[in-house]
């Protein structure tokens, strides 16, 4: 991974989150990063796509609904189509852990995580990071990037999702993300799961 291009790409992705003033749209290109930059430091594996998945890795950006009920999938890469609203119980899993806790986390295994719980419908995940959307204690959602295979996430991707995170933040509040949310809440086509997983 040539890290000047990543430098470029965090650079436009700030740009983008002042030209635009739509906060799903830019959750979408910030996902498109996390997506397109993070994990597989080396030659991913390939990916056969189908039905919206992908096999190989995923990026989400969750948000808090205005219940408080739920982590609510608004924007994707990967995911199958029916779970483009994928919504996670608030306190469910380690989703539910960084909103307990307001702090990113790594997940460099799940196999050694007896933990773990699975949401996404068509396969487990390996590697994860999770970092939170949110200012001092105002807490907004949380990005959720994994591959397919352990011990691909690093600190480097941490760190590399969390300034995504921050751009999020400022980006939703600035273009009235919360209204939006109280708009496609509940969502017609939410796919609900339970707190122990798939």
């Amino acid at each position: 991974m040539d890290m000047n291009k990543v430098l470029e790409n965090i650079n436009d992705c700030i740009r983008m989150s002042y030209d635009s003033s739509d906060p799903i749209e830019i959750l979408k290109s910030l996902v498109s990063f996390l997506h397109s930059n993070l994990g597989y430091w080396g030659e991913p594996k390939a990916s056969t796509p189908s039905d919206g998945a992908d096999e190989t890795k995923i990026s989400g950006a969750f948000m808090v609904t205005p219940d408080m009920n739920y982590h609510m999938l608004v924007a994707n890469i990967g995911f199958p189509d029916e779970q483009n609203h994928l919504l996670i119980p608030i306190d469910g899993g380690h989703p539910g852990h960084v909103w307990r806790t307001k702090a990113p986390l790594l997940l460099t295994s799940t196999v050694t995580n007896t933990d773990f719980k699975q949401y996404l419908k068509t396969a487990r995940m390996g590697s994860v990071v999770f970092t939170p959307i949110m200012k001092g204690d105002v807490f907004l959602g949380q990005f959720i990037t994994a591959t397919k295979e352990p011990d691909q996430m690093t600190v480097r991707d941490l760190n590399l999702s969390g300034i995504m995170s921050t751009i999020a933040f400022e980006a939703w509040s600035r273009n009235g993300g919360q209204e939006i949310m109280n708009t496609i809440y509940p969502p017609a086509d939410g796919y609900y799961v339970p707190k122990e997983g798939l």
